[in-house]
């Protein structure tokens, strides 16, 4: 199975801005990571694999400690959450009114526009699933952890599974748990939080 994992809650989380790579968890966001990493003992791990980004590291290694992983994190860097260049630290809902994010035409300064960060989305969960498949993951039972951010795992719930999710439904620390059934295609079997 495929384990999408959310980072726990940051700073930046509570301040409702659009986040930089350096956002580090909060207290409760610590919590989200020790509550994701309870969840995940009931599983057998064969990979824990992390966006780059200080949140979703911290997020890893609190899961990493306590399942006594003794194997190091992989670190994926096209796991990264959407660049919004020059919107940085802005609140999110002034530079909403004003922008559509989400509008393919869209290309913040020093940013990724939609489409190039859907098409990165796409082809890293590719990779995530030929992977998988290559370690056998699904044969065996064992569970490939990705820890990630809310809208790359929105991209693939929503584009790959069809999930009818809003954008800001993927909450801190929640699990979405992916495998495959007899006819060997996949599906959601459990998505918390």
């Amino acid at each position: 199975m495929i384990i999408l994992v959310r980072h726990g809650q940051t700073f930046d989380n509570v301040k409702h801005v659009f986040q930089n790579k350096y956002s580090e968890l909060t207290a409760n966001g610590t919590k989200d990571a020790v509550v994701s990493g309870e969840e995940l003992l009931k599983y057998d791990i064969f990979d824990i694999i992390s966006s780059p980004y200080h949140r979703t590291l911290q997020t890893a290694h609190i899961i990493k400690k306590q399942y006594n992983w003794n194997k190091a994190i992989k670190v994926w860097d096209r796991l990264k959450e959407r660049n919004v260049g020059c919107y940085e630290q802005l609140p999110i809902s002034e530079v909403i009114k004003k922008i559509d994010f989400y509008d393919e035409s869209f290309h913040p300064e020093n940013g990724e526009n939609i489409k190039n960060f859907n098409c990165r989305v796409d082809n890293i969960w590719n990779e995530i699933v030929e992977y998988a498949e290559k370690k056998d993951i699904f044969k065996h039972n064992k569970a490939l952890v990705i820890v990630t951010h809310g809208l790359v795992i929105h991209r693939i719930l929503q584009h790959f599974f069809k999930c009818k999710i809003g954008r800001f439904d993927i909450k801190n620390g929640s699990l979405s748990i992916i495998k495959k059934n007899e006819s060997d295609e996949l599906y959601i079997d459990i998505k918390t939080k």
